[in-house]
């Protein structure tokens, strides 16, 4: 749902200010983030549930989903 450089802007600066987050990277290109975290700190479902805050959705990377993506 990234639409522009703010919306990838906006995702990185607001995963980067969660607890137990340690490094974001968001790709407009591909429309991946790339988010490092400290599993102590935070869990994958409190950074997901994040990103739908902000409206945008979001599930953890498998190729084999990307693959089938593309295909339908």
């Amino acid at each position: 749902g990234m639409r522009c450089a703010a919306c990838a802007w906006l995702l990185e600066r607001h995963l980067a200010a969660q607890p137990g987050v340690a490094s974001v990277s968001v790709s407009l290109g591909s429309e991946r983030a790339e988010v490092g975290w400290h599993e102590a700190g935070t869990k994958l479902s409190d950074v997901l549930a994040e990103v739908a805050r902000l409206g945008y959705g979001a599930r953890p990377y498998r190729p084999d989903w990307s693959e089938q993506a593309r295909l339908d």
